[in-house]
Order: structure tokens, then sequence, then C-alpha cells
């Protein structure tokens, strides 16, 4: 799905402008605040376990990925979408 896509989705405007930036990698993560020079830790504080980065987060961190099986069955989706442009097709789908 082109990201240009996501501004079609019938989803209220704050979801929209989210994924726009998880696929731009615009969240302020951790990775872009050192970037930026702020004297943070990279670690990601979710999980402890690497350096939080917008693929950390939505591809690695076990805390999200707990979280996101357990909305996804409560949406009734059974499956972890391994990208977030899977998730946006999946939507696309449903509302066809």
């Amino acid at each position: 799905m082109p990201v240009s896509k996501i501004w079609k989705l019938k989803v209220p405007p704050k979801v929209k402008t989210y994924m726009w930036l998880v696929i731009k990698e615009r969240l302020q993560t951790r990775n872009i605040m050192r970037r930026k020079g702020m004297d943070v830790s990279p670690v990601c504080v979710l999980c402890s376990s690497d350096d939080e980065s917008v693929a950390h987060l939505y591809l690695q961190c076990s805390f999200v990925r707990e979280l996101a099986d357990y909305k996804l069955k409560e949406w009734g989706i059974s499956t972890w979408h391994v990208s977030l442009l899977a998730l946006l097709d999946h939507l696309e789908k449903e509302e066809s």
C-alpha cells in the first residue's frame, strides 16, 4: 500500500498521523533523540534488550509484540503482521 493511502483510511486523524510517522521513521525514538544531541540512553525503555528505533519497536521489541498480539486478537486478527504496511493492507481490505 502506498503511504498516500493512509490518508484515505476510515480511522481517526491521529491514527493516520501516527501511521505516517511510523512509516516515515519520524517517531521520536531514542536513536533519533541521540542524533539530535540529547543525552539519553539508547536502550529501549520497554524491553531493555536493544537500542530503541522504529524498526526495533515494530519488529523486535518483545513488549510491543506482546501488546500488539493481544490487541490484534482483540480485533479478531489472528496473526502478527510483521510490518505496518501489512496491517494497512489488512485494514484496506476490511473497508472494501
